[in-house]
Parts: C-alpha cells; structure tokens; sequence
C-alpha cells in the first residue's frame, strides 16, 4: 500500500508489503521493482517495507533488519548481503542476492 508524505523538502514514498499478492504474476512484481527503481533514479525517497529480504536487498541502498520490532543491524544493503550471519539467517543460506 503506497502512502505519501509531505512532511518535509524531501520527496518521498512508502511502500507497506507492495508485492503482497503479486507472486503469482511475474510481471507485475518485475513492474513493481521497476516503479521502485524509477522513483529512486528520480530522487525520491522510498521506504520498502518488505518480507522478503532478498527481493528488500536487491532495491535498496541501505537495509535495517528488525526483530522484535527492534532495529538489530542497519547498514548498506550490499554489506549486508556479503555477511555471512545474514546470508545464514535471512537469505536462505550463501546464495547471491540478484
């Protein structure tokens, strides 16, 4: 679900879960990495929150890893996928993020 926000100079939007329902049809969740990707080439603030971590990592400049409702590791997302306790515990094992 999108949502906008025009709190401040900077523009921005975010997303809640915008592949829910999508899994099923690969265009649709190809369009909606697109939209991410566009919204981002155009300098807009994009806020994914998003289950699947890969999916989250592969868009994203930086990554927060919540648990619990608690924010446990923040970093850029391409440290977080070479570490190995995150491939263990979040990617499913030591496969590349694509």
């Amino acid at each position: 679900m999108p949502a906008t926000s025009s709190t401040c100079d900077v523009p921005q939007v975010c997303l809640d879960h915008a592949r829910v329902g999508l899994d099923l049809c690969r265009s649709a969740v190809g369009e909606v990495a697109r939209v991410i990707i566009r919204l981002k080439e155009s300098r807009i603030t994009v806020l994914l929150v998003e289950q699947n971590a890969r999916v989250a990592l592969s868009l994203a400049d930086r990554g927060y890893v919540l648990e619990r409702g608690r924010v446990v590791l923040a970093d850029r997302s391409d440290r977080l996928v070479a570490d190995p306790e995150i491939q263990r515990s979040y990617l499913g094992g030591a496969r590349a993020v694509r």
